[in-house]
């Protein structure tokens, strides 16, 4: 498989440990980087929409050590700076600010079709938020105001 003409292909790789999925996206033009998520069957159960982005979040630093919400810990997040998304009930999509970048998590749960009489997992909603982050200040574009 080809990516505007790169030889190397985007590849997505799924290990299911217990109650956990874990997804790992290798880069390859256009995505130039890699991208690791996790799935935890015991909080997620059912799906009732597809695709949806919503921009209703605000994120802020962690107070807590993000570390110990999971059990077992997962070791690509040791080290990582924590952050946690708040619900604004307002959506933020015009809200920029300078230097920041828009972040899309995916939100998965099971989806299921009654008429098919089938069940398999997807994306619920996308969680959209903008995010300065230090490292990248000298890539992002600047937008109109400042992020606390």
């Amino acid at each position: 498989m080809y990516r505007n003409g790169q030889n190397q292909p985007v590849s997505i790789d799924m290990k299911a440990d217990d109650e956990q999925v874990r997804f790992q996206m290798q880069g390859a033009l256009p995505f130039k980087g890699n991208y690791i998520s996790y799935y935890d069957f015991k909080t997620k159960l059912s799906q009732t929409q597809g695709w949806d982005e919503s921009w209703q979040y605000l994120p802020s630093p962690m107070t807590a050590n993000g570390q110990q919400m999971f059990n077992p810990p997962i070791p690509e997040c040791e080290g990582a700076r924590w952050i946690q998304i708040d619900y604004s009930g307002t959506n933020q999509k015009n809200r920029k600010c300078s230097d920041c970048y828009d972040f899309c998590l995916p939100d998965y749960g099971i989806e299921k079709d009654t008429v098919r009489g089938s069940e398999h997992l997807n994306i619920v909603k996308r969680v959209c938020f903008y995010l300065f982050v230090p490292e990248w200040r000298t890539y992002a574009q600047a937008n109109t105001i400042e992020q606390v």
